[in-house]
């Protein structure tokens, strides 16, 4: 290749970070070999990722989470650990099941002792509602269902009635109490609750901001940790009851036993997320 073809090559790739090599073959002016393009492409550090998933943001949101993380630039580690950060899970059986490495030669890949297998349908789930500050965990609480409302679903109900349990275990006057803008945080009944309680809230909270929440990591090990605590959980036996009351157990169990300086790495993250958000325009970060 000419160094002309380089930057051209380099140039498209750069411009449709979507293309897959084939399209970018199609596109390009001259004829060269897939594994050529490979090569030169990654002689200037372009590799071709598996896209992160992440929810959907708009410029409208961006702007939003890039204000908001601006104006907390210049707290100090002492002021987040004054925050209380707080959400409700869904908590899948097996949902913290690694990924399977296997020793196998070729042509073995589907005997059945080297697949790792899933459920066709949705297993039974827990609704859990936690909060973590500095140093400190809040009881795992289970979610209530709100047996008179209309589809007899989690309401602002049942928020405050996890706020009512789980709270006081970490709550004090200068902390300052985290919420996403879920319908059930921000419903009257709640608002009414945090009025009474003298709940200071970090205002403004961004929408689609998980990646700022530190407990959202959290989730993700408390199911890891569950599978590997219980790792025959998905063939427990007996009803769907009495699974269900296991499986809170357990969960409860695993929350109460996750190491203190998880959560406090997960705190001390919080003004580079800031940093980072900041310098992402509002957009996507790695947390």
């Amino acid at each position: 290749m000419t160094d002309r073809e380089k930057r051209i090559l380099h140039r498209l790739a750069r411009e449709n970070p979507s293309w897959t090599y084939a399209t970018l073959l199609q596109e390009l002016p001259f004829n060269i070999s897939r594994h050529t393009v490979i090569r030169h492409l990654k002689e200037y550090g372009l590799v071709n990722w598996r896209a992160k998933k992440r929810q959907l943001l708009t410029q409208k949101t961006a702007d939003i989470r890039l204000a908001w993380c601006q104006s907390h630039l210049n707290w100090t580690e002492n002021d987040w650990y004054n925050a209380i950060f707080s959400d409700e899970c869904s908590v899948e059986r097996g949902a913290g099941k690694g990924t399977k490495w296997i020793w196998r030669h070729t042509g073995q890949a589907f005997d059945k002792d080297n697949v790792q297998t899933r459920n066709k349908t949705k297993d039974i789930r827990v609704m859990v509602w936690g909060a973590i500050t500095y140093n400190q965990v809040s009881d795992l609480i289970i979610m209530q269902r709100d047996m008179k409302a209309k589809r007899q679903g989690y309401t602002a109900e049942s928020y405050i009635q996890a706020l009512q349990f789980g709270l006081p275990s970490i709550f004090t006057e200068e902390k300052i109490f985290q919420q996403d803008n879920a319908p059930i945080h921000t419903a009257k009944k709640s608002k009414a609750f945090f009025t009474k309680e003298k709940l200071h809230l970090l205002d403004g909270w961004p929408p689609y901001s998980p990646d700022l929440n530190v407990i959202e990591n959290l989730w993700a090990i408390l199911k890891k940790h569950l599978y590997e605590e219980f790792p025959d959980c998905d063939a427990w036996p007996g009803t769907e009851e009495e699974i269900q009351r296991r499986m809170e157990d357990a969960l409860v169990h695993t929350w109460s036993i996750i190491d203190k300086g998880i959560v406090n790495r997960l705190m001390w993250s919080m003004k580079q997320r800031m940093i980072d958000c900041v310098a992402a325009d509002g957009w996507y970060t790695k947390y």
